[in-house]
């Protein structure tokens, strides 16, 4: 498990960006990983970074998100977009339902600027859905609404790493 989940955040950083802007490697520690969403699960925290690092002409950032088992949301299901930041979501733990796609309806404007920069929420329709689980691999664009922290059928953690060309994560 150590060794997928550190080749899947050196596979993402390196290809998005094959040169940092310091010209060497942000490392992360297994340890630093595991004490983070310990700490995390113990404050209640479901989304939060490790590491934003500047990587030239973006940020990039390392993130968790803890999700409790939840109740299936009922319609109309909220979703959001990140204006700038496209997403790779890892699951590690945990089987729930990943919402994206469609159109979000009368957007509220919301700044998430700890975990996605500018930003919009509102009811959705048209969207699809897709069970995820340990293991899964998703890609959302930045502009593209999407949902994965609702109706959790067990607990889940996800690693995700945040690629923001516009600067919005804040340096950590």
């Amino acid at each position: 498990m150590k060794k997928t989940l550190c080749g899947f955040v050196i596979t993402c950083v390196i290809s998005a960006f094959p040169v940092a802007a310091q010209n060497t490697a942000v490392v992360i520690a297994n340890a630093e990983m595991q004490t983070k969403l310990k700490d995390m699960i113990e404050k209640k925290v479901q989304d939060d970074s490790v590491r934003v690092a500047s990587a030239g002409d973006a940020n990039v950032g390392v993130f968790f998100i803890h999700l409790n088992p939840g109740q299936t949301p009922q319609e109309p299901i909220q979703l959001m977009s990140h204006d700038d930041v496209t997403e790779v979501y890892y699951v590690i733990k945990g089987e729930g339902t990943l919402y994206h796609g469609g159109t979000i309806e009368n957007p509220a404007t919301r700044d998430l600027a700890t975990t996605g920069g500018p930003s919009k929420g509102g009811a959705s329709t048209g969207k699809l859905t897709q069970n995820v689980g340990p293991g899964d691999v998703f890609i959302v664009p930045a502009n593209t609404p999407h949902q994965v922290n609702l109706g959790a059928k067990s607990e889940m953690v996800y690693l995700v790493v945040r690629f923001d060309p516009k600067k919005h994560l804040q340096l950590k």
